[in-house]
């Protein structure tokens, strides 16, 4: 039997990989000073005109203020980890072929 919890968190799993399909249109809050992405901001479904900043650990909405991990802070996490893996690879082909040598 399936619990309300994990069937709740397995809908913000499934929320969370389907706005990651559109990720392109999501909101970036930048640090001004270093021009990093510090934040990502998702629009409300239930509150139009208004955005939710979420980070891999933090959330504005609703669900996160009731203590729980949100579908936009899996979502900017699944996000941050795509990045990272994508990054990695170009350093590492860059890496590879520096010396000319494709090896």
């Amino acid at each position: 039997m399936t619990t309300t919890s994990s069937a709740a968190d397995s809908r913000r799993d499934d929320k969370a990989r389907f706005a990651l399909a559109s990720s392109r249109q999501w909101l970036r809050v930048r640090d001004r000073a270093t021009g990093r992405v510090v934040a990502y901001g998702f629009a409300s479904a239930s509150r139009p005109g208004t955005y939710h900043l979420a980070t891999p650990s933090r959330c504005t909405c609703k669900d996160a203020q009731w203590g729980h991990c949100c579908w936009h802070q899996r979502a900017a996490a699944l996000y941050v980890a795509q990045a990272r893996g994508k990054g990695g690879e170009r350093r590492r082909l860059t890496a590879r072929t520096h010396d000319g040598r494709g090896v």
